[in-house]
């Protein structure tokens, strides 16, 4: 079966896009960018969103271009690497007719990687945005990627994910997410 993303089956998950982490990671403007833009997608879409920190007492909050579309959202700290905590998890059971991921942050040979890892272990379907992930290097932002697509993860642009999550150019938020990527 050929897996779609569909907006009533996707929550968007964004992996530690932080204050003090986004200025070493390799095109670190463009993935927070990128990142950026599929949150104000799925909150057009009305897509749940999950934001998680790692140790944000020492790599900082999320990046305020990210918070500041999320409203009153509260990001989820985490310590491991993987963003299936046990919080993680519970939200995502408490959300079980949503079983399609679409997963960007940093970085991706790291925490990106290790949570594309266990939540296709927990049969979810992960799309993974690649001009939305990096590393501190190219190469191990590519080493993540190759370990991610291997594993059964499915390559998206930030652009192609939003025109599937669309289907049709007759959506009525289309305008509003075309705007977006031009």
């Amino acid at each position: 079966m050929i897996k779609r993303l569909k907006r009533e089956e996707t929550i968007l998950m964004i992996v530690d896009v932080q204050e003090r982490l986004i200025p070493a990671i390799h095109e670190g403007k463009l993935v927070a960018r990128s990142c950026s833009v599929l949150a104000q997608a799925a909150q057009t879409l009305q897509i749940p969103v999950i934001v998680t920190e790692q140790y944000p007492e020492k790599l900082g909050a999320t990046m305020p271009e990210i918070m500041g579309i999320l409203d009153e959202y509260q990001p989820l700290s985490k310590k491991q690497f993987s963003s299936c905590t046990p919080e993680v998890m519970e939200v995502l059971k408490s959300t079980s007719e949503r079983q399609t991921i679409l997963l960007c942050g940093v970085e991706a040979h790291v925490c990106v990687q290790q949570t594309a890892l266990d939540l296709l272990a927990n049969n979810f379907d992960v799309f993974v945005a690649r001009d939305a992930i990096s590393s501190r290097t190219f190469a191990n932002a590519e080493i993540g990627w190759q370990r991610i697509m291997r594993a059964g993860a499915i390559p998206v642009s930030v652009e192609s994910a939003l025109f599937e999550l669309l289907q049709t150019a007759d959506a009525p938020e289309f305008k509003d997410v075309h705007r977006l990527i031009k």
